[in-house]
């Protein structure tokens, strides 16, 4: 994953997105396969391991934030064209500043973005989404978003009491500070972070990452009442392995070899509650 880092200053400017996906879909299998030896490893060794993922966390950031330069939008709002030397002053930020810009807003100008918004329902066709199919959700309160169309990316940050339907997503999904949710996701990475108290239905074909996180609950897609089933698309069920990991957590947190009190599988009477 470092070296392919290293290239990405070699890579052309059109090519970098993909290239900087392929470099968080390495370091996510090297996250996977650390997760995996939490029960025989010492916790010296699983800490040095996460540190290790960690500093290939930020530097793929910082790469990213200097080759990759954005700007933020919202949604349902046009961008006028920027005065003479906005650039050049953007320029001038340091990588600190971009970096901390990324993580504050995330509004990228490759990803369709909806924030600041509360009580709102919405449904997102994918017409309305830009070529690279990238979906950021955030700053929502109390509100219904659904995406229920192929997408690349989608990122839930700082979400309070929304309900979300997003699927299929052919990469990964990102949860972070969210609250009092329920996301219906359909996709092949689910990585939630600094979460809790929120209800997951999922089809996913690897195992759900958590971190930093309590009271998750997970049930299965195939679980949902028909009447909300019914409105999912087909491709929302399928996978290349044609299995559903949903039940399969690895909780970060919980290095002990008993489950992780964290997260649950949610019963009937819950799952019912939900709808």
């Amino acid at each position: 994953a470092k070296e392919s880092i290293e290239k990405a200053k070699d890579i052309e400017k059109k090519d970098l997105p993909k290239h900087f996906e392929s470099i968080m879909d390495e370091i996510f299998r090297i996250q996977q396969y650390a997760a995996k030896c939490t029960f025989f490893l010492p916790p010296f060794e699983v800490q040095q391991a996460r540190r290790t993922v960690a500093k290939l966390q930020e530097l793929a950031s910082t790469e990213k934030a200097k080759l990759c330069p954005r700007k933020k939008f919202k949604f349902r709002k046009r961008l006028g064209r920027r005065p003479k030397g906005s650039e050049e002053e953007k320029n001038k930020q340091s990588l600190d500043e971009s970096k901390n810009l990324m993580d504050k807003k995330e509004s990228l100008d490759t990803m369709y973005t909806i924030s600041d918004m509360e009580g709102k329902t919405l449904t997102i066709q994918q017409k309305d989404l830009t070529k690279q199919n990238l979906v950021l959700m955030q700053n929502l309160k109390s509100s219904k978003i659904t995406v229920l169309t192929k997408t690349q990316t989608v990122r839930l940050v700082d979400l309070k009491d929304c309900t979300i339907f997003a699927g299929p997503v052919a990469g990964p999904i990102y949860v972070q500070n969210c609250s009092r949710c329920t996301l219906v996701l359909s996709c092949r990475q689910l990585r939630t972070h600094d979460t809790k108290d929120c209800r997951f239905f999922l089809y996913i074909a690897s195992n759900p990452i958590i971190e930093n996180c309590e009271g998750i609950g997970v049930a299965s897609s195939s679980s949902l009442p028909e009447g909300i089933r019914k409105l999912l698309p087909k491709e929302f069920e399928v996978s290349e392995s044609g299995k559903n990991l949903w039940d399969k957590v690895n909780d970060f947190n919980w290095l002990k070899q008993q489950k992780s009190p964290n997260w649950f599988l949610l019963s009937k009477k819950e799952i019912a509650a939900n709808w």
